[in-house]
Formats: C-alpha cells, structure tokens, sequence
C-alpha cells in the first residue's frame, strides 16, 4: 500500500438506502506509529543526536590526521598533536551547526 493510503471500507448498503441501515467492514487499516518517546523530551533527543554526530566526526578526523602525520615523519603526530586537535574541532563544530 500507498504510504497516503490510510484505511479502506467497504459499504454495503441494504434496502433502499442508507435508512435502513447497512454494513461497512474495513478490509485495510494501516497501523499507527507508537511514539517510543516521550514527546517532550523530542528536541533534547535531537540535540544529543547532533553531538553525538559531531564527536564521531571529530574522532574520525583526529584519527585519520593523525595517521597522516604519523606517515609523513617521525613522532609527526606528536609535533602536530595541537594543530590536528585544532583543525578537527572546527570540523566538528561546523557539523553541530549545520547538521
């Protein structure tokens, strides 16, 4: 089904018209969603979401400049610690902004 398709009904009327009463069976109802939170507590959700998003692209970042350094020269991640924790951050915060 159609996610517009909420529910179909079959009316079956009898006699002359729907005075003297009928039927109407429903063959199709689409479940509704049960909330598995409270809804007050929605946009606290989505803000700890978008932490939460934010630090994992700040480890990513940290992770992969620091294998970089490590590649290019000895102890390179050690020289470059204050500069890669910088540039990560900033990473990260344009992700909780604009996410």
């Amino acid at each position: 089904m159609d996610k517009i398709v909420r529910r179909i009904t079959v009316i079956q009327l009898s006699g002359k018209g729907a005075a003297d009463g009928g039927s109407a069976d429903t063959i199709y109802k689409k479940k509704g969603k049960k909330r598995k939170s409270t809804k007050g507590l929605s946009p606290f959700e989505k803000v700890a979401r978008r932490v939460l998003k934010a630090r994992k692209v700040f480890s990513d970042e940290m992770l992969e400049r620091h294998e970089k350094e490590s590649r290019k020269r000895k102890d390179g991640w050690l020289r470059e610690a204050p500069g890669i924790n910088i540039k990560a951050g900033r990473k990260a915060f344009k992700k909780l902004l604009n996410d």
